[in-house]
């Protein structure tokens, strides 16, 4: 028996299906629902007049969803870009799998890395931090604001150096070594390309962290804090303790050879 779809999955169904016959469309085309709305179930669908088909998600969680819902062979985005293997001690590790680019992107990514850059240059590809910039900016709308926080730099400035100094792994609150070693037991994190941001719209300012946070006031906030200390003490309990505790987590937060060094990247649409 065929299917019965909503207004909203057969409107989907057709909107999907001319971006497939689009030869000159976009690559990529978005799919949003909320859980249980049939994703899963459409994209299984779609599949069957398409000649090659792969299933990802971004944990491992959710591809067990996915091949339940009848995605087979669904796994995470992570495996698809690493390959996973085993050393001779039984320590599995990922190795990875390069592919060429296809002539659009192989350009794109000449234009943002620099006439100099040489063969085998490594730069991160942000199109999903774009697109997420832009959805946010819409949400925000006129008189709201949309706020990064992290490391930053230029897609130049990232391709001139190490790939190992823009790849940051971490896992009980240190780092972590190579992204590539003990699979799912570390967060792997990069910096943000703020020029590839700047192409759905530049940020309205640019300031460090320490910078940011004196803007707003947080000087103050230590100050107080030492006053309701000196004033209160041990006696004070856990509300002067809090106080005391403003002073070591601001100079965390102000340090600037570490989290003062995050840049914090503000839009108002």
């Amino acid at each position: 028996m065929a299917p019965v779809w909503s207004a909203q999955q057969d409107a989907a169904l057709k909107a999907v299906s001319r971006w497939l016959k689009d030869k000159n469309g976009p690559q990529v085309f978005r799919l949003f629902g909320w859980a249980g709305t049939g994703k899963s179930t459409l994209a299984v669908h779609l599949a069957q007049d398409v000649r090659s088909v792969r299933y990802a998600a971004f944990t491992g969680k959710a591809a067990m969803v996915m091949r339940k819902r009848g995605c087979k062979g669904a796994q995470t985005i992570h495996s698809l870009i690493y390959t996973l293997v085993s050393e001779k001690e039984g320590e599995p590790r990922f190795v990875e799998a390069h592919r060429l680019l296809e002539d659009v992107r192989a350009a794109w990514c000449r234009g943002r890395a620099g006439r100099t850059a040489e063969v085998g240059t490594r730069m991160p590809v942000q199109a999903e931090a774009a697109r997420w910039l832009a959805d946010a900016l819409d949400l925000a709308g006129p008189g709201g604001r949309v706020v990064v926080l992290d490391y930053v730099s230029h897609s130049r400035e990232l391709a001139a150096r190490p790939w190992t100094e823009w790849v940051r792994t971490y896992a009980a609150h240190g780092r972590a070594g190579s992204p590539h070693l003990h699979p799912g037991s570390r967060d792997i994190t990069v910096e943000v390309a703020v020029d590839q941001l700047a192409t759905v719209a530049p940020p309205t300012s640019d300031r460090t962290q320490a910078e940011w946070l004196r803007a707003h006031g947080i000087e103050a906030l230590v100050e107080e804090g030492r006053r309701r200390w000196a004033e209160l003490g041990p006696a004070g309990g856990l509300d002067a303790i809090a106080a005391r505790s403003r002073v070591h987590e601001a100079d965390a937060l102000l340090d600037p050879a570490g989290l003062g060094a995050f840049h914090v990247l503000e839009w108002r649409p």
